[in-house]
């Protein structure tokens, strides 16, 4: 789940122990703010806790790949729903709870217990949604994998805390749709940061090409040139703007495509891998030739524009050899 292009750990444990920081540092953050007087306002607290979640979306996206950055700001959502639970909500259950069987009324310090508890749970309730999506966000790798990812998080985050509040809302008897209008318009947002999609290699027609590529076989003589010279240069013009305009799929593009893939691909996607805990290809897809490729073509396409494969860049593949495998896939 690391990508070796945004930071290269050196070895796994690096990447593990970067892992676990960022994931409990980020909930002893929130526990020292919940614990403080800033946790005692609601409004306070909430703002604070939604522009750390900001800075902790743009942070994953620094250190991890596209993917994982998504699965550790649900970690910490998870982790954060978790702890409230076990050391917050519980804890002032059972003193209300112990005060009742006493007989006592409750003093200032279960009050406190109390009021904690009732911001935690408040931010259980708005965490559900985002929590729901991070989870199954690896379905979605045009979200994720999108050049502002980390943005896109924030958005959907927004979408589904305001939709949540919206029924909390609606529960109490409070039909109010005007809340509806910023998920709606925040949507509109994500369509529109939608990338371009990447253009196929144009392919010339065979006769062109040929043409194209053939020098002419009859050199002119001297008399020739000196009456037909405005008509060779005219020629070679109209051959030049030939060449530049149009970039065919030839036998050299598929020599340098196959090294990008022999590199970055069939190290997996090979009918014998050699990818350590690989035994066989990925779903079955054998990339090795230019046949292979335009066989599984509308899956490449998708995979590698997306930055869903390689897996983690494992293979450290560039962003011109995503481009140029897109490209090359799209005109076969």
């Amino acid at each position: 789940m690391i990508d070796p292009s945004k930071v290269d750990f050196g070895s796994s444990i690096g990447a593990i122990s970067t892992s676990l920081l960022f994931l409990f540092g980020s909930y002893f953050i929130y526990e020292v703010i919940v614990r403080s007087h800033l946790g005692k306002n609601s409004f306070i607290f909430s703002t604070i806790i939604f522009i750390l979640l900001i800075i902790a979306c743009w942070g994953s996206y620094q250190l991890f790949s596209d993917r994982a950055s998504f699965i550790h700001i649900g970690a910490i959502l998870g982790t954060v729903m978790a702890g409230n639970v076990f050391f917050g909500i519980m804890p002032a259950q059972r003193a209300l709870v112990e005060c009742v069987r006493r007989g006592e009324k409750p003093g200032k310090e279960v009050a406190d217990l109390a009021l904690q508890a009732k911001n935690r749970s408040l931010m259980n309730n708005y965490f559900t949604l985002p929590l729901i999506f991070t989870m199954i966000s690896n379905h979605y790798p045009m979200m994720y994998s999108h050049a502002h990812g980390w943005l896109v998080l924030v958005f959907v985050g927004i979408i589904t805390a305001i939709v949540r509040h919206y029924f909390n809302q609606k529960h109490l008897d409070n039909h109010k749709p005007r809340y509806l209008v910023i998920p709606a318009v925040t949507v509109l947002l994500i369509i529109w940061m939608r990338p371009e999609p990447i253009e196929p290699l144009p392919v010339v027609n065979a006769a062109v090409a040929a043409e194209t590529a053939t020098p002419n076989s009859m050199p002119p003589t001297t008399t020739d040139s000196a009456v037909d010279g405005s008509t060779i240069s005219t020629d070679a013009a109209s051959n030049e703007n030939i060449t530049a305009d149009v970039v065919p799929v030839t036998a050299s593009a598929d020599d340098a495509i196959m090294d990008v893939v022999h590199t970055r691909c069939s190290t997996c996607h090979a009918a014998q891998p050699t990818q350590q805990g690989f035994a066989a290809p990925p779903a079955g897809i054998i990339l090795q030739t230019p046949t292979d490729m335009k066989t599984h073509k509308a899956k490449i396409v998708t995979a590698v524009q997306t930055g869903y494969m390689p897996l983690g860049n494992l293979t450290k593949l560039t962003d011109e050899e995503r481009q140029q495998m897109v490209a090359y896939a799209s005109g076969l």
